[in-house]
């Protein structure tokens, strides 16, 4: 049976890292998706994942989730523009990642990936790069 995966792609160091351990792997069939939910970095997100699929020579995706940035508007400064998006913090920084927590967004995006991969008739395995030290504040980040 051939086996396939599909990359959750942000374009960020920890899903890049994850492309790059998928494509060290046996799969006979790699592919990545990322996600646009009205963040203030999306552009740069979706021409890095770009960027990066093509290097790694699969193809990407972009799934629209306009009702996550509905959902987050007023929490989040990613996607709220009147608030401001704390600088110079390391994560974990409890007070400064609290201001850009959007609600269960890694959850919300793995989910809508297991959809994708059913409705294309893909039994496959759903790829991640969720750093752990950062789910003290990023509850979506651990294995709980």
């Amino acid at each position: 049976m051939a086996m396939s995966a599909i990359v959750l792609l942000s374009g960020g160091l920890d899903s890049t890292v994850a492309l790059w351990w998928a494509m060290n792997q046996k799969y006979d069939s790699l592919s990545a998706l990322t996600f646009t939910y009205g963040s203030r970095e999306e552009d740069v997100s979706v021409q890095c994942s770009a960027n990066l699929a093509r290097r790694a020579g699969i193809s990407v995706e972009v799934i629209e989730l306009a009702s996550l940035e509905r959902i987050a508007a007023g929490t989040s400064a990613l996607v709220d523009r009147k608030k401001s998006i704390p600088r110079g913090i390391m994560v974990p920084d409890e007070d400064g990642t609290a201001a850009v927590w959007v609600p269960a967004r890694n959850l919300v995006m793995i989910s809508v990936a297991a959809a994708y991969a059913e409705a294309k008739g893909k039994d496959c395995d759903l790829i991640v790069g969720f750093d752990e030290e950062e789910a003290r504040t990023f509850p979506d980040n651990s294995e709980r």
